[in-house]
């Protein structure tokens, strides 16, 4: 020690400095190392900090958008075809109707094929209209056409209906639903009875038809409009082959009977002949079926001796227009 120092009050004077303790056999270790076998003393547990408390709630960003916006862009649906097909229907059944609808007996198919086009041109008509078509005149015209026909048509149907009203049919079932016989009694709904008579052998190639009737209707029947038609297999003779014989009557009284016979050309060779017979306008049609005589019957018989001539010396037959 210097002069210039001071004594360490702690120290002895005069005496030694204290020799240095001899290490421990216990290692020391780093300040807050625990020592083997030390039992590390009680720290407090550790509070984790309280988490803030929650915001406002923030949706989760958006998807992306697609590359199309709003819905799927389909392809166009093709444009709907015209429903053209009424309105056609009404101009073809007006046109039929008005082809129809001047006949007598076609009035009536007239007046519904009228009526037709009449409903189907409305149809049509609406159908334009709304868009859904396209021929808006087509059905217009088929409407009044068919109005047309059918105004037509109406007024011959009704004279029709009169006519056919007052016609007197047949109410035996000989001559309406089969032919009749000679020997069969044709009776029509008011009481007149027709009867024909087995055929004639009249001059040269002609028969002689021979049909009685008897008035039980109750009041006189006139004859003047009656007719014959006669068919021979089939096929109508014409007009002229056929006349009423001459003296006729041309009326038959109430209780009375009358004959009234035709005249009728006829070919060689026939086996019969179908004919069809009305006493009037006001009487329906009635029909037999009449058997032909032999041929030979037929050939006309001489009035000087001398065989297959006439008076006139011609051949049989040269007088008639056949």
């Amino acid at each position: 020690m210097t002069a210039d120092q001071q004594p360490n009050p702690s120290r002895p004077p005069g005496g030694e400095a204290p020799a240095t303790p001899p290490p421990s056999s216990v290692p020391v270790g780093q300040p807050g190392t625990p020592l083997p076998g030390a039992v590390p003393p009680w720290q407090p547990p550790a509070y984790q900090q309280a988490p803030p408390p929650p915001g406002p709630h923030v949706p989760p960003p958006a998807a992306p958008p697609f590359p199309h916006q709003g819905p799927l862009a389909w392809p166009p649906a093709p444009p709907a075809k015209p429903r053209n097909a009424t309105g056609v229907a009404a101009l073809l059944l007006a046109v039929v109707a008005a082809c129809f609808c001047w006949t007598y007996y076609l009035s009536p198919l007239a007046l519904v094929l009228g009526a037709f086009a009449i409903g189907c041109g409305l149809i049509g008509s609406g159908r334009a209209k709304r868009g859904a078509a396209t021929n808006r005149q087509v059905a217009l015209g088929g409407m009044w056409i068919g109005a047309g026909a059918a105004v037509v048509a109406a007024v011959l149907t009704v004279v029709l209906i009169v006519e056919e009203s007052r016609i007197t049919t047949v109410e035996t079932s000989a001559g309406s639903d089969y032919l009749a016989e000679p020997g069969d009694d044709v009776t029509y709904t008011d009481g007149l009875v027709v009867h024909a008579s087995q055929v004639q052998a009249g001059d040269g190639l002609t028969a002689v038809i021979t049909l009685t009737l008897t008035n039980e209707t109750g009041g006189e029947i006139s004859l003047a409009d009656d007719a014959m038609r006669v068919f021979d297999e089939g096929r109508r003779l014409p007009p002229e082959n056929v006349r009423r014989a001459d003296g006729a009557p041309g009326e038959v009284a109430d209780g009375a009977s009358v004959d009234v016979s035709y005249v009728v050309v006829v070919d060689p060779g026939l086996g019969g002949l179908t004919i069809d017979y009305r006493p009037d306008d006001d009487h329906d049609w009635a029909y037999w079926w009449l058997s032909l005589p032999g041929q030979r019957e037929f050939d006309r018989e001489p009035s000087d001796g001398g065989e297959g001539n006439n008076d006139d010396g011609e051949p049989p037959g040269a007088s008639l227009d056949v």
